[in-house]
């Protein structure tokens, strides 16, 4: 019996991306497919009344009913909107592991860790599993020191 590789199918092992990308256009999780990233509406926003959706602009398009996961309330969601912040309100800084998005009122940041790895048996086994843990952490910060009502921070996949 042999064995044999196919182009056509995955290598052995896990395989996970967390992906964001231009502004509108999906990205999102992408699992166990190594060719392309996450196909996913990606909302990352906040709301002071529950009816008007500030969101940085990794969609395409809200889904009509989606409002409603965002705010809590069932029903209609005649009355709401999502719009995205502007692009030109956006700052971007991407360092050697991590990705920052900056606008009035949200920050959302991504860290992708990585350092040199301990030659197993020469190092603690704590050290060893932090450098080879298959992780990346996001930080979401929202700001409402100005604010003149509370404010609902979101986020939310569409899958």
């Amino acid at each position: 019996m042999t064995n044999s590789y196919n182009s056509h199918h995955a290598a052995p092992g896990a395989y996970g991306t967390f992906t964001l990308g231009n502004f509108h256009t999906r990205g999102g999780f992408g699992v166990n497919d190594g060719r392309k990233p996450g196909d996913q509406q990606v909302y990352i926003g906040f709301t002071h009344d529950g009816k008007a959706l500030t969101a940085l602009p990794f969609f395409e398009r809200l889904d009509s009913d989606a409002t409603a996961a965002f705010t809590g309330e069932s029903g209609d969601a005649e009355g709401r909107s999502l719009q995205a912040i502007p692009a030109e309100s956006i700052t971007r800084d991407c360092g050697w592991g991590s990705d920052t998005w900056q606008a009035p009122g949200i920050r959302f940041r991504i860290d992708s860790p990585f350092g040199p790895i301990t030659e197993p048996g020469r190092g603690s086994a704590e050290a060893l599993r932090r450098a080879l843990l298959p992780a990346v952490t996001a930080e979401l910060e929202w700001d409402n020191t100005r604010g003149q009502s509370e404010m609902t921070g979101f986020f939310a996949i569409g899958f």
